[in-house]
């Protein structure tokens, strides 16, 4: 009995020498785990998705082998799962580029893992861009790409026609997902004008109309610049009926319009006539399909310039050796004007130019005297005019007459005596 109590007395003493030793030796074997863990440094992932322009998103399989649409891994990683982030119940469009994730896993976590930071410098995506990642741990890593635009051929317009109150005038049907359409005007087999990349349904070929004969017109849908041309092809041509102009109907070629000008506000299609904004600027297009260019125009009693592509003009303007200045609104100012560099008079008509900068004269108003510069600016102080010196009040700008300035002497005529 007192044998059996000496030996108890050794049993827990070694009990908890044996769970210390476990517990070290368990935990040396995660360190040692964790730091011989290798890290996956780089990964590629392939988008083998054929995407049809009208039709839906395809289903997305996952792996390591050829028979996925979407792949990815070697002995370290492979793709276990990827799915749409963009939306699947819209059909796809010819340009547009869809977002999709996808799970990697580590093959043998405790040989290798994922580890630090996944961007584009160390994910390769063949067939789209890289978006984003991020590690779920050692074993998973979810990386977000984007396909490349769909490349495919626009459809081509439907009825193609003369509208049947404006004499040469051609319109066509929108096509969905197009911004922009090629149009040939032919008189017979022969093609007298051509546009490209114009952006609306309706077109003014009136102008061009200038001898007697059939006339018809060709559309197609076409991409609007040069990255569209990258991904998207133009349509086949759709072709218009023949449009007779008799030869005291045919046009005297007043009114044309470069519509292959990409800066001119011609190429802002629209059914809209009177005033059109497009982005900060504004045109004036009149019911016919002409606009205002080059020239000034009186709306409601104020007067607005247009430069030569139709863009109303704004601040100091110069046409036909006159300086006129046009406010944010683009209206001719009048009289009185402060601008950046000082006071200005323009003038208020009806004699002379109405609007026109004065300069390098005198100004007579409500009783008092000015005088106007050679650059327009309202004189201020002491200025010579003529060979004479004048004084001119600073911040009011009449002047001094029949007084003293500084111990200067000026006369009824506001010329310094001597």
């Amino acid at each position: 009995m007192r044998d059996m109590k000496r030996k108890n007395r050794w049993i827990g003493p070694l009990v908890s020498i044996c769970l210390v030793t476990c517990m070290a030796f368990g935990g040396a074997m995660v360190s040692y785990a964790a730091s011989s863990r290798k890290t996956i440094s780089k990964v590629t992932i392939n988008l083998d998705l054929e995407l049809e322009a009208g039709e839906s998103l395809p289903d997305l399989e996952a792996g390591k082998d050829s028979g996925f649409n979407v792949r990815a891994g070697n002995e370290r990683y492979t793709a276990t799962e990827a799915q749409w982030v963009s939306s699947t119940s819209k059909d796809v469009k010819i340009g547009s580029t869809y977002t999709l994730k996808v799970w990697l896993e580590a093959e043998d976590p405790d040989s290798y893992g994922f580890v630090g930071t996944y961007k584009s410098s160390n994910v390769t995506v063949k067939g789209g861009t890289f978006v984003s990642a991020s590690r779920k741990g050692y074993d998973t890593l979810v990386v977000t790409v984007k396909t490349k635009p769909v490349k495919g051929e626009y459809d081509a317009p439907e009825d193609a026609e003369w509208k049947e109150n404006q004499l040469g005038h051609a319109k066509w049907d929108k096509v969905n997902g197009v911004d922009a359409y090629d149009i040939n005007l032919y008189k017979g087999s022969s093609a007298i004008y051509k546009v490209k990349a114009y952006k609306g349904t309706s077109i003014n070929f009136y102008p061009y109309m200038t001898s007697a004969g059939t006339y018809t017109f060709k559309v197609r849908s076409a991409p609007s610049g040069d990255s569209q041309k990258d991904y998207a092809d133009s349509s086949d041509w759709t072709e218009s009926d023949e449009l007779y102009i008799a030869k005291e109907s045919v046009s005297n070629g007043s009114g044309k319009i470069d519509y292959n000008n990409t800066n001119s506000a011609a190429n802002n299609s629209t059914s809209q006539v009177g005033w059109i904004q497009d982005g900060s600027r504004w045109w004036y297009r009149y019911p016919d399909g002409t606009f205002q260019k080059d020239s000034w125009l009186l709306v409601n009693n104020i007067w607005y310039l247009f430069d030569k592509d139709g863009w109303m003009l704004t601040g100091w303007q110069e046409k036909n050796g006159n300086w006129y200045y046009l406010d944010n609104n683009g209206a001719m100012r009048k009289g009185w004007v402060q601008a950046a560099n000082g006071w200005y008079y323009l003038n208020p008509g009806p004699e002379g130019t109405e609007g026109a900068m004065f300069k390098n004269q005198w100004l007579d108003s409500n009783g008092k005297r000015y005088y106007l510069g050679e650059n327009g600016v309202m004189c201020e102080g002491w200025t010579q005019v003529a060979g004479n010196w004048y004084y001119f009040y600073p911040g009011d700008g009449s002047m001094a007459v029949n007084t003293t300035i500084s111990t200067f002497y000026v006369g009824a005529d506001g010329v310094w005596r001597r």
